[in-house]
């Protein structure tokens, strides 16, 4: 099946479209889509939230779940929260896992969530 980009419009690779599936998933605030209500994260939920050391275990926890639930070319992923002074406010995940139809591990660096 040949897959779009929601960018461009252009065909892209099932990797470039597995990637764009994950920041979709990530950056989609929980129950918003009608027919999936299950579909996207707290982030927006907590977004004046602090963040500390229980902030951020709800985010991995959250980001893990939906994912291994919602995204079935992704196995075993694993993430780091970029929380640096100079985002000023503004989150990037890096990403880990196992990328299936390939069965190669993969590294998906500076996904930004708000």
């Amino acid at each position: 099946m040949v897959q779009v980009s929601k960018y461009t419009g252009h065909p892209i690779s099932d990797f470039e479209h597995m990637v764009e599936c994950v920041e979709t998933i990530v950056t989609t605030p929980l129950n918003t889509r009608y027919y999936n209500r299950g579909y996207g994260t707290i982030w927006f939920d907590r977004i004046d939230t602090p963040i500390n050391q229980r902030t951020q275990l709800d985010f991995y926890a959250n980001i893990i779940e939906v994912l291994e639930r919602e995204e079935k070319r992704l196995a075993n992923p694993s993430i780091n929260i970029n929380t640096d002074e100079g985002l000023e406010g503004k989150l990037k995940i890096d990403l880990t896992g196992v990328y299936v139809p390939e069965n190669k591990v993969i590294k998906l660096e500076g996904l930004r969530l708000v």
